[in-house]
């Protein structure tokens, strides 16, 4: 954390500070918590001149970025009293590194219970923070950091999941599984991975009537919690939730990125 102001800007600093601030007006506004006119004042030229980018609904950017930390980022912007933009940049980086913090955290419970030792867990972790490009990337970038560290924690509750099914861990992962969604929309594979990995468990223990059910539930339950949260987490999700969601999708997977990147 003692060297968090070391980085620089992010290339998409700028535009995911945009896209929060938008996202939470675009949220403010539909909940009724926002004058239509204000949010026309600060965002109608923008959304005028790139619609099609900048939309909170239609738009390119936020059917294909998921916004749930960058809204909470912006919020916590918001309540801070910041007028330079080196501070509220330097508190976007130290929010970000210590979501990173989180997810080390979690990595390391995970090693242990799949390792069996805090040893074997403490030196994975390391790995995880000494990996030169991630860790510079912990600071500045609010999309992939934040993914990777929920990533993590659908990991650890889908592990314990695995290991009993039962409605308190359903509900956990759920809830982690729809952030992750809700972060980039690649999470999809978590319920896949978890509805396949539940169906080789139930099929190799072979459990009783009570044990099978108890499963389905816990299994229903997860599913459910993540639609919520990740539609409640999404406004560009609020007005048609199915034909949205699939919309993200498609534009995702054929996403028209016309610079090449080496990493």
């Amino acid at each position: 954390m003692a060297v968090h102001d070391d980085f620089g800007v992010g290339w998409d600093d700028d535009n995911n500070s945009i896209y929060g601030n938008l996202t939470l007006d675009h949220a403010r506004r539909t909940l009724g918590l926002m004058d239509g006119r204000l949010f026309e004042l600060r965002w109608g030229q923008r959304l005028e001149e790139q619609g099609d980018f900048w939309s909170p609904v239609r738009g390119r950017f936020a059917l294909t970025h998921g916004p749930i930390f960058e809204v909470l980022l912006v919020a916590l912007e918001r309540r801070l009293p910041m007028e330079d933009v080196r501070d509220r940049l330097l508190v976007r980086h130290l929010c970000i590194h210590l979501i990173f913090c989180v997810g080390v955290g979690l990595f390391f419970l995970l090693l242990r219970r799949l390792l069996g030792g805090w040893r074997p867990a403490l030196l994975g972790a390391a790995l995880l923070v000494l990996s030169p490009r991630i860790f510079a990337h912990s600071f500045n970038n609010s999309m992939d950091i934040p993914f990777l560290a929920t990533y993590v924690a659908v990991l650890l509750t889908m592990v314990r999941l695995l290991e009993r099914p039962t409605l308190p861990r359903g509900l956990a992962h759920g809830l982690a599984c729809g952030v992750l969604i809700a972060t980039r929309i690649a999470g999809i594979i978590a319920p896949a991975l978890t509805v396949l990995f539940f169906v080789v468990e139930l099929s190799t223990r072979r459990p009783d009537r009570r044990g099978l059910v108890r499963a389905v539930v816990s299994l229903a339950s997860c599913l459910g919690v993540m639609a919520l949260v990740t539609v409640a987490a999404w406004p560009a999700l609020w007005t048609d939730p199915p034909g949205q969601f699939l919309r993200a999708f498609e534009i995702s997977a054929n996403d028209p990125w016309h610079m090449w990147e080496m990493y």
